[in-house]
């Protein structure tokens, strides 16, 4: 074979593999560490929002958004398993899957495959995501016994919720439980980062479950 003709070949594998590679780490790395696009049509709901029909349960309550899809919920899960171990006699723990279709099982699905025993509701229309403003998972959401919202926001800043100083759903936790009237980092709140919800349309950046 002729050697240009070996260098060609040669250096379009070469080319394709490192096409391969960027391609791998985008889809499984480096698209996680930026913010999730912020839809157009999002609801504006803010620390501090009350929320009418949240209120009632007698104790804060954490609402953990959750999609069986997303890398990032996956590598959270352990974060969110040990809040739940250490905080569940305070708190009521509350999963919201986001998902396209509606699945009877996913309850069962997620609390055996987690080892855990929680309430599990299924956001097939987004209704849920909406009620708080939340776009992408995982999330973490904690209301108050009166309905008002005192967290919203990412777990921690690494994504495999490794950085102790930015663990902010547990330092949210300990806020509330201490009866601070609100987190004591608001200043270090950042948009959120992980997967955006099943129902976000880039090419319109709207989600079209809402309105």
């Amino acid at each position: 074979m002729d050697v240009k003709l070996r260098i060609l070949i040669l250096s379009v594998s070469l080319s394709m593999v490192l096409l391969i590679i960027v391609y791998l780490f985008w889809t499984h790395e480096l698209q996680y560490q930026l913010p999730t696009p912020v839809p157009g049509n999002l609801p504006q709901v803010h620390i501090g929002d009350t929320i009418q029909d949240l209120s009632g349960f007698g104790k804060p309550v954490f609402y953990h958004f959750f999609n069986f899809d997303c890398p990032c919920s996956k590598f959270n899960i352990a974060e969110f398993r040990q809040l739940y171990r250490v905080y569940q006699s305070e708190m009521i723990f509350i999963v919201v899957v986001s998902a396209n279709k509606p699945r009877s099982s996913l309850k069962e699905l997620f609390n055996k495959k987690y080892n855990l025993d929680l309430e599990v509701l299924t956001d097939t229309d987004g209704s849920i995501a909406k009620k708080f403003g939340i776009y992408a998972t995982p999330q973490a959401v904690i209301v108050e016994p009166d309905g008002r919202i005192f967290y919203k926001g990412n777990y921690n800043l690494a994504r495999y919720c490794t950085a102790k100083n930015t663990r902010f759903a547990a330092m949210a936790i300990d806020d509330i439980l201490s009866g601070k009237e609100q987190p004591g980092f608001m200043s270090y709140i950042r948009p959120a980062y992980g997967c955006a919800l099943s129902s976000y349309d880039a090419s319109s950046n709207k989600y079209t479950i809402l309105p």
